[in-house]
């Protein structure tokens, strides 16, 4: 699991207007997924906070996948502010769901 952060975001709303934020977030999302494999999912938690779900991976290709998002978004876009991001990990598992035994602890 990787977490996006886009550094200054809170500057550039107030520096070039939130239509400028929008379409920072618009290009992180477009560039990401272009990086991201079809089993991956990116999602928004924030305002400027995104989460990156990396399904059967281990750490060292999340690492290598965060290194291909952090250089594509360092490249600036045409017409567009330069911005940056910081990316961090964390390992995750999603254990199988327990069997129920159909007995009744009777609590």
């Amino acid at each position: 699991m990787l977490f996006i952060d886009i550094d200054h975001f809170k500057s550039i709303n107030d520096r070039f207007r939130h239509s400028e934020g929008d379409r920072v977030l618009c290009d992180l999302v477009a560039r990401t997924q272009k990086i991201l494999r079809t089993t991956d999912m990116l999602g928004r938690m924030g305002g400027k906070e995104f989460l990156v779900i990396l399904p059967d991976t281990c750490a060292k290709e999340a690492a290598q996948i965060a290194e291909r998002i952090r250089l594509v978004l360092e490249t600036p876009s045409e017409g567009l502010t330069l911005y940056s991001v910081s990316i961090g990990s964390q390992p995750m598992s999603i254990a199988p769901r327990p069997q129920r035994s159909g007995a009744s602890a009777g609590i």
